[in-house]
């Protein structure tokens, strides 16, 4: 049997320049981080992606560019264990959103291998 990997969104060709448009306003001093945070969360939600109900308290986002084309959206979660987990999601240019499954992150995006495990700062 297939390892299970991620998938794309579909219809969420226009995602990267949505993400886009939150980063710049911020570096550009038009957006709060905080405000830009909720922002990034309704993008998710207008793609019909939802943040865990269980497995996952206390989710904080990062964002990343690999490159000028790519952005990456983590959403740290902290388990039970004390733990912490990551989703990652890979927002390209013209290309549909794409959701990680796992540790899939690091095959695709390599410089992010061991991301799924970092652990919060406190």
């Amino acid at each position: 049997m297939a390892k299970t990997m991620g998938k794309p969104v579909p219809n969420s060709q226009s995602s990267y320049i949505e993400l886009r448009s939150i980063t710049d306003a911020v570096y550009g001093g038009k957006m709060e981080l905080p405000d830009a945070f909720r922002a990034a969360y309704a993008l998710l939600a207008k793609y019909r992606i939802k943040l865990r109900d269980k497995g996952g308290q206390a989710p904080v986002m990062t964002l990343s560019p690999p490159d000028d084309d790519t952005l990456v959206m983590g959403i740290r979660y902290l388990k039970g264990s004390g733990l912490t987990t990551e989703d990652h999601f890979i927002f390209r240019r013209d290309t549909e959103l794409y959701r990680c499954k796992g540790k899939e992150i690091d095959k695709i995006l390599p410089k992010y291998k061991g991301s799924h495990e970092l652990q919060l700062s406190r």
